[in-house]
């Protein structure tokens, strides 16, 4: 099932065993909880909806109404009967930062995917420029995987040893690194942690796009963005709505 239509037509198909209940969910009921009609469930069903139809607080319903993992509804990843109560926690229509795709973060016309919330004390921290976005390479194992999401302040103060993300001739997406003293002159080296990768010389101070300030990998090796990141497509999940 590659398509939110298809897992939430699934998930309203089976929702009666989840739930006890002797017969399925229809298409009408499904539909007043999430607010739309019943043609419009039909259309998203079978994949002919327009994308701002499903936004995330229906998708938050629809997933309480059925009993189903509201993040297998939205990316595929994990199990329709896990339990992301916490991470529904997280995510909110007008706290915390956005999540930016990496290729989009130096684009002036960006869009995020959704939104994270960060907790009050670190929020108040942050300058307004903060966002997630996701690591794109394995530099940073064992403590970060590419596909963990990444808190990034541009406007953080700078520390040598601290970890930065920044941008590497050669490298299509910005990476995660630590950023050390060159030990040959008075620059700057950025240093991955995972030997397999190779030390990079910092060649201006604006390749640094902000400083790195918290990751987050969830409790389950399936739920990861790594895949999305490896399928260079934009992330299969919902976006909040607008207005």
């Amino acid at each position: 099932m590659d398509t939110i239509g298809e897992r939430l037509r699934y998930a309203r198909k089976t929702a009666h065993e989840r739930i006890g209940a002797k017969y399925e969910v229809t298409q009408t009921a499904l539909g007043e909880v999430m607010g739309l009609r019943q043609p419009t469930i039909t259309k998203i069903e079978s994949n002919k909806n327009k994308r701002s139809e499903v936004d995330v607080i229906r998708l938050m319903d629809a997933a309480k109404f059925l009993r189903a993992s509201f993040f297998w509804l939205a990316t595929g990843n994990g199990d329709i009967d896990q339990d992301d109560s916490r991470l529904l926690e997280d995510i909110e229509t007008s706290k915390g930062f956005p999540v930016y795709w990496p290729q989009d973060i130096s684009t002036p016309t960006r869009e995020p995917q959704f939104h994270m919330n960060v907790a009050p004390l670190l929020y108040d921290r942050l300058s307004k420029q903060a966002f997630y976005t996701l690591v794109t390479d394995e530099g940073m194992n064992p403590i970060i995987n590419m596909g963990d999401l990444l808190l990034v302040d541009p406007g953080g103060s700078l520390r040598v040893g601290g970890y930065v993300l920044a941008k590497i001739e050669g490298q299509k997406n910005p990476v995660l690194r630590r950023i050390i003293e060159s030990s040959d002159d008075d620059g700057y080296v950025l240093t991955p942690l995972n030997g397999d990768f190779k030390p990079r010389t910092l060649e201006k101070l604006s390749d640094i796009i902000g400083v790195a300030v918290e990751s987050r990998a969830f409790l389950l090796p399936e739920i990861s963005y790594k895949n999305e990141l490896k399928g260079g497509k934009p992330l299969n999940i919902i976006e909040f709505k607008k207005g």
